[in-house]
């Protein structure tokens, strides 16, 4: 009979486990708002492209994209080399600017926002009024 319950108590132990690792991978829901931080030159059909370049600058990847129904802001869900969650907002502006915003983690950090903004900035300023831009190094 106590082998029983010490086989049980192992398997509940190993279920729990696997609960707390499926958890930990689960998708966060973005802030409330993010404020934009860069309003900068840019076509808004290079939105996509730019971010595909400019998130590498966070050291992270691209796991989805919404555009709002009024399809002027597109949100980017993010994930960093570690594990954290982060977003990226682009929203095109009435003067044909965009405007870019980030939050990365789940409390902020400041240094690799600025980083992701700018990468993102830099890349759609390199691709505004062109088909095609070489990467920088």
């Amino acid at each position: 009979m106590q082998e029983i319950a010490s086989a049980l108590a192992v398997a509940l132990a190993g279920a729990g486990a696997l609960a707390l690792a499926s958890c930990a991978s689960e998708t966060a829901p973005p802030p409330a708002t993010i404020a934009l931080s860069k309003l900068g030159d840019g076509d808004w059909d290079d939105i996509d492209a730019a971010v595909d370049v400019g998130m590498s600058a966070a050291e992270a990847a691209r796991v989805d994209a919404r555009t709002s129904p009024d399809g002027r802001t597109r949100t980017y869900e993010l994930r960093t080399s570690t594990d954290e969650p982060a977003w990226l907002v682009a929203r095109r502006e009435e003067d044909g600017r965009v405007g870019l915003g980030a939050r990365v983690g789940r409390f902020g950090d400041p240094q690799r926002e600025e980083k992701l903004v700018r990468g993102v900035a830099e890349r759609l300023k390199s691709l505004h009024g062109v088909d095609w831009a070489p990467l920088k190094k």
